[in-house]
């Protein structure tokens, strides 16, 4: 039997203040806002803090799932709360943090043969 809501996703990992992109219609990924990750009050789920013009001022979106959550396609209640993307600076800080360790051992190897 399959599982039903995307019930054996698993979302990638996100940590408190990582700056995400939240759309509000997860079926079109067009015009995202730029959010915060707030908190992280479920296992697949996030909260992100956003702007709202409409509302003058910071919102904070409850029970975000990502994007690529399957769910989001049988669940029209998921759908409602919008979902979300990291944003590119946040990707690339991502793998420029997992590339650090050979960084330093290169910079280390390299200033080693300079003495």
């Amino acid at each position: 039997m399959e599982p039903q809501n995307g019930s054996d996703f698993t979302p990638p990992e996100v940590h408190l203040g990582d700056k995400v992109l939240w759309y509000d219609n997860p079926l079109n990924l067009k015009e995202p806002r730029l959010g915060w990750v707030s908190r992280r009050p479920g296992v697949k789920t996030i909260c992100v803090l956003t702007f709202s013009e409409s509302l003058g001022g910071l919102v904070e979106k409850e029970s975000v799932r990502h994007a690529s959550d399957p769910g989001l396609q049988e669940n029209v209640a998921w759908r409602q709360c919008g979902c979300w993307t990291f944003h590119p600076e946040t990707d690339l800080l991502k793998k420029l943090g997992g590339m650090m360790p050979q960084i330093v051992a290169n910079l280390a190897r390299s200033s080693k043969n300079k003495e």
